[in-house]
């Protein structure tokens, strides 16, 4: 039997319902439990295509005569255009995508990915756009992925067939993944913002700079206006409302927008992990989708209550499409970008929502499906990190040189957490072991140096407060 997701078609703050029939070699959503846990799966270190071990860093990628490795099947479309679809994603849904090879691809090319709006393909972005041939034509790969399915609103599952798409990309191509772009339409736009925000290291596929065309950056507001909510409750999807759902519609959203009272939560808002990256947010006035337009003009507004580097574009059409959008002036104002590492002496909010690499940061967290909050700032002239506000933190590890610290030298480590359980520190990448390690002012025991790792690990209590680590080399 095929497996039904429905439809919903958008007209004004009206969604209104349908029935789909996804392909039958598509397995059902199955990343959950019966118990609705989320399910553990592999993760590799985003676009890099393998585990570079944790101190790598530079760019990495294939060559072109390795093109065809691992993929399931490469079917040509046209020149220097395929269909990809790989089969080993580890969420029981293939991924199929389109990649465009330019015939003259500059030396570390950038790489442009483009999230499709709601129903749409991967192949419809060769005949919605001409992305791909603009794109190409200025020497850079462009890659459309699927998401595991066309109607998927940037859920979990759909990200991680994402990651497998880009990890695919640039194993086999020579991408420049300090030149990492994105654009996304309608709910290409929300899954595009909430792609980057959840990919916040240079090896999780970080990206340089991202457009968003009239997203749909909040999942809790578009749902309250539904009045019709089949397919957010559908089992290949939620599985429910945000009542009983709220984290996983918070993790693929940029924020949490309040229907009636117009607030956002400054607890749950993603959007400050794109903080160091230039976002472009476009939106034609007249569109018919206004819930969109309120939804753009609160992503801005968030975005620089964050500190955030934000681009607003407006413009007068009243239609709801990508063409509203100048493909030309878009890639310009996307070429102009280079990753750049986040600054020292300035403080760095992050949310994260699952373990992982954040910012050079490798985390554990306590508790699934609850958010982990840390400040961080660097001090290089005192040689001093700071790590505060942490919540939901088990362990929080860092190599020194990574940061722009030296661990040659005695070097400071302020972490504060509310958590009523000890944390794990650890600096990785250190050659030998320190002489002493001081906790606030005093010698401490609790802590051990692994030769074999290069790693001091220091167990930081539950205080409630603040501790300064001092560790002399």
């Amino acid at each position: 039997m095929k497996k039904r997701l429905p439809l919903i078609i958008c007209t004004g703050l009206v969604l209104v319902v349908s029935a789909v029939v996804l392909p039958s070699k598509k397995n059902p959503y199955s990343s959950r439990t019966p118990d609705r846990s989320v399910t553990q799966v592999p993760r590799l270190y985003g676009v890099y295509g393998e585990d570079l071990g944790e101190e790598a860093f530079g760019t990495y990628g294939g060559t072109p005569s390795s093109f065809r490795a691992g993929a399931n099947s490469v079917q040509v479309l046209s020149r220097g255009v395929y269909k990809v679809t790989l089969g080993n994603t580890g969420t029981n849904w293939e991924e199929d995508f389109v990649i465009g090879i330019p015939d003259a691809p500059l030396d570390r090319a950038p790489l442009l990915v483009l999230f499709h709006g709601y129903g749409e393909t991967p192949e419809q972005m060769l005949l919605y756009t001409d992305y791909f041939n603009k794109a190409r034509s200025r020497g850079w790969f462009v890659v459309a992925p699927l998401g595991a399915h066309k109607y998927n609103f940037g859920i979990e599952y759909s990200q991680r067939n994402t990651e497998q798409a880009l990890n695919w990309v640039a194993s086999v191509l020579p991408i420049d993944v300090n030149r990492l772009y994105g654009i996304g339409f309608s709910m290409g736009g929300g899954s595009a913002t909430s792609y980057a925000a959840r990919h916040q290291d240079r090896y999780a596929g970080r990206f340089a700079a991202i457009v968003n065309h009239t997203g749909t950056t909040s999942l809790t507001h578009g749902y309250a206006l539904s009045t019709d909510t089949t397919l957010f409750d559908s089992e290949l999807m939620f599985g429910g409302g945000p009542d009983l759902f709220g984290f996983e519609y918070l993790q693929s959203s940029s924020f949490d927008l309040d229907p009636v009272t117009g607030t956002i939560d400054q607890e749950t808002d993603m959007i400050r992990n794109l903080t160091s990256a230039p976002v472009r947010t476009f939106a034609a006035l007249g569109d018919p989708l206004a819930f969109l337009i309120t939804e753009c003009d609160e992503f801005d507004g968030q975005l620089a209550l964050r500190g955030g580097t934000g681009d607003s574009s407006r413009s007068p059409e009243s239609v709801h499409n990508w063409n509203t959008m100048d493909e030309q002036v878009t890639l310009d104002w996307l070429e102009q970008y280079k990753l750049e590492m986040p600054a020292p002496y300035q403080n760095h909010e992050i949310l994260a929502d699952r373990p992982g690499r954040w910012h050079g940061f490798s985390i554990l967290t306590r508790n699934e499906r609850e958010f982990t909050p840390f400040l961080y700032h660097v001090d290089p002239s005192a040689n001093r990190l700071y790590v505060l506000g942490a919540r939901n933190l088990r362990s929080i590890s860092v190599n020194p040189k990574m940061v722009g610290l030296n661990p040659d030298r005695a070097m400071e480590f302020v972490f504060g957490s509310s958590d009523t359980e000890p944390t794990t520190l650890i600096l990785r990448g250190i050659g030998h072991s320190p002489i002493d390690i001081l906790r606030n002012g005093t010698g401490s025991t609790q802590w051990s140096y692994d030769p074999n790792l290069g790693r001091v690990l220091m167990a930081a209590p539950p205080s409630g407060g603040v501790s300064n680590w001092t560790i002399h080399f």
